[in-house]
């Protein structure tokens, strides 16, 4: 739908939670025309036209796949940093994406399951150390593909989720309205990279499942 309306020149950018999102537009529109957003920012719509923001770990980071487009990006960041949210240019996009899904991963799903607030999941033993074994999986899996963090990366993601308050995850929303969820995105890619270099993820394939099971219409027989 949106091909048949495009004109020449026109940049996409990328703003969905996930992994390799942006390469499915620049199959369409071409990679000199796409941006990667990850997004480092949450909130609801509480009302029309107000939003309440959750959280805010800045800063939010803008990347390309083309380097044709590298002065697109550089310009947007700077337009959003601009608008106070704190935006940086780099060209290690992938690896930031990667950092994104796996701190994804660790939660949103499990705020799914249990329509429950983040930090409410974050302040529970049992939810907290399911997390963490989430986390551990997408660190091993990462690495396995050439992605690597700092030695203290897990407990920047513990961290930076104890910061999140009481916010309903995306997923969770989706749930709840019936609508189809990013799990094929998230954790689904974390089994699947992991997949392909022989790494078992049994906590991100049972999320997997237990969501696609929660996107089944309901059963409405006698």
């Amino acid at each position: 739908m949106l091909k048949t309306v495009s004109k020449p020149g026109v940049t996409y950018v990328a703003l969905q939670n996930g992994l390799d999102n942006e390469e499915l537009i620049a199959d369409i529109f071409g990679k000199g025309n796409t941006l990667r957003i990850v997004v480092n920012y949450a909130g609801n719509l509480i009302d029309n036209g107000r939003v309440r923001m959750s959280f805010f770990n800045a800063p939010n980071y803008i990347g390309m796949i083309d380097s044709k487009a590298e002065k697109k990006a550089r310009t947007l960041a700077k337009v959003i940093t601009e608008a106070d949210l704190e935006t940086e240019f780099t060209h290690e996009i992938k690896k930031y994406e990667w950092e994104k899904i796996i701190l994804n991963a660790a939660l949103s799903p499990v705020c799914a399951l249990t329509r429950r607030t983040m930090r409410q999941m974050m302040q529970l033993k049992d939810t907290r150390n399911l997390a963490e074994g989430i986390l551990r999986e997408g660190i091993e899996v990462a690495a396995a593909n050439g992605v690597h963090f700092k030695p203290d990366f897990l407990e920047f993601c513990m961290d930076y989720l104890d910061k999140a308050g009481h916010h309903r995850t995306s997923m969770h929303v989706d749930i709840e309205k019936q609508n189809p969820t990013e799990i094929s995105f998230i954790n689904d890619k974390i089994v699947k990279y992991g997949k392909a270099k022989g790494i078992p993820t049994p906590l991100n394939y049972t999320i997997v499942s237990l969501i696609r099971g929660s996107e089944l219409p309901e059963y409405l027989g006698a």
